[in-house]
């Protein structure tokens, strides 16, 4: 887990990185966004996907993390969407242990694996679509 609540790391933007999580799952809705809130993220939920771009108007998220267990094609439904927006946003996507592989989302994690595992693709994420791209011209 990174140690960006002892304010050591230079990365860590100055706000709170808001998270927008998809899930039908209630017990993983109920037990993730208590512990995302706990670790210094802001939650922001909802049940259907559908609803999704409206809550991502209404929030400005950072990242994205999506229950992928009830639909394959969740995760790629919501890069698609995410894709069509103005602002980058980051992408996770959980799935039961079985069903990760299949995902192949860019972040894909099993969704009762340790927490630590999801804190650490959600920075990663993060870090992803809102640090300054680098310039890799090498020809």
């Amino acid at each position: 887990m990174t140690a960006w609540l002892d304010g050591i790391e230079p990365d860590r933007p100055t706000r709170a990185i808001t998270v927008a999580l998809v899930a039908r799952d209630r017990r993983f809705l109920r037990v993730t966004s208590f512990l995302l809130a706990r670790h210094g993220y802001a939650v922001e939920t909802t049940h259907s996907s559908r609803n999704l771009a409206d809550l991502l108007r209404r929030t400005d998220a950072d990242v994205v993390v999506v229950d992928g267990s009830d639909s394959w094609n969740a995760g790629a439904q919501t890069a698609t969407l995410l894709a069509t927006l103005e602002r980058p946003r980051g992408l996770v996507v959980v799935g039961e242990s079985g069903d990760v592989r299949p995902l192949r989302a860019p972040a894909a994690v099993s969704k009762w694996t340790s927490f630590d595992c999801l804190l650490d693709e959600i920075e990663r994420a993060y870090r992803q679509t809102h640090q300054p791209h680098r310039s890799s011209n090498v020809n």
